[in-house]
């Protein structure tokens, strides 16, 4: 069963990680792939700035919460 938040999440939002993580923009969803095997996880590639270096990486949908 899947989580109702991580259904609301979309391309364009704009969330953090449930454990803490600077404002993240989620600019693609998808599950991801690793030596063409499928993960079988729904997530979401994000971009984000550190200190004025831009940043990025995937995460499982269900580890992250909109920003309010």
């Amino acid at each position: 069963m899947k989580n109702a938040m991580t259904n609301q999440i979309k391309v364009g939002d704009v969330v953090r990680l449930k454990s803490g993580s600077p404002a993240m923009t989620v600019n693609k969803i998808d599950i991801p792939a690793s030596f063409g095997v499928s993960s079988g996880v729904q997530s979401a590639w994000c971009e984000w700035f550190n200190n004025g270096k831009m940043e990025s990486s995937v995460f499982p949908l269900t580890s992250l919460t909109l920003d309010e």
